[in-house]
């Protein structure tokens, strides 16, 4: 499958074409099924976010009982950079392996 440019924001979960639309962190090469795949990624971390909001909201659920929440959340946005690492182009993988984010 042909590969395109595209512009991610990891904080707004956007995934751009055109790198004037919105600002972003990261440019990468990828498929349409990498897009879909990290595009799912982010709806992912959309409802993990959710989750463990609403949860720190409960005072009779103690933090510590939460870790299964915080986990799921932080393995996917481990995912999540690790996809944009890999589909990252070479300015992008020296960016993050400058900010230490290396896989």
């Amino acid at each position: 499958m042909e590969k395109q440019t595209y512009y991610v924001s990891v904080a707004s979960g956007d995934i751009l074409n055109d790198k004037t639309d919105s600002p972003y962190e990261f440019e990468i090469e990828a498929s349409e099924d990498d897009i879909k795949r990290l595009q799912d990624m982010f709806n992912h971390k959309d409802k993990a976010d959710w989750g463990t909001f609403v949860l720190s909201h409960i005072p009779i659920v103690p933090y510590h009982q939460l870790d299964k929440e915080n986990d799921d959340y932080d393995a996917n946005m481990y995912a999540i950079y690790k996809l944009i690492y890999e589909l990252g182009t070479p300015e992008t993988k020296r960016e993050m392996e400058r900010q230490g984010i290396v896989f």
